[in-house]
């Protein structure tokens, strides 16, 4: 999913995947959660899905 990321004078677009943490300026940020999850013949509204992220120091290792 394509992610806006502002900080403090900088602001950058990035690719996220639910799960898979990612090096951003520094910092590593990771999606820990979307809902609603999906449903086998539904279709669901875009403006529905809502995203948990959690982000730390780039120092901590990528697990």
């Amino acid at each position: 999913m394509k992610t806006r990321i502002d900080g403090a004078g900088w602001r950058e677009t990035v690719a996220l995947t639910l799960g898979e943490p990612e090096q951003v300026r520094g910092y590593v940020v990771n999606i820990t959660s979307a809902e609603p999850g999906q449903i086998a013949g539904q279709e669901t509204d875009p403006a529905a899905y809502r995203f948990t992220f959690e982000g730390w120091p780039g120092t901590r290792p990528l697990d």
